[in-house]
């Protein structure tokens, strides 16, 4: 069985100026994603797909800590997954802020 390792740094922010925009808050909501981001990991593996070994989620946050967008970016990823691992983010709540921010975070199956 993969295992999966959600990681976000502050390097990870895309906008400099919110570089310091509650990281904590951030990691903390991909923390709580983790379960939901492995279900697809486990799903594609039953279909007999391969979920990749390394993906990167792209994810825009409106000021109201909504995801407005998410995008599997990850060139062996099975399309399927990469809509599960999608859907998934587009359903969290970040932390409210002033300004939208886009993160990047990295998805690592072992």
């Amino acid at each position: 069985m993969r295992h999966l390792a959600l990681a976000l740094t502050a390097a990870a922010l895309l906008h400099p100026a919110l570089a310091s925009a509650e990281p904590a808050g951030l990691q903390e909501t991909l923390r709580r994603a983790q379960p939901a981001v492995h279900r697809c990991v486990e799903r594609s593996i039953r279909a007999g797909e391969d979920p990749g070994r390394r993906a990167e989620v792209v994810a825009r946050i409106a000021p109201t800590g909504r995801v407005t967008e998410a995008r599997l970016a990850g060139r062996d990823a099975h399309p399927r997954f990469a809509r599960c691992v999608e859907a998934t983010v587009e359903r969290l709540r970040f932390p409210s802020r002033r300004e939208p921010v886009t993160v990047r975070f990295p998805l690592w199956m072992r």
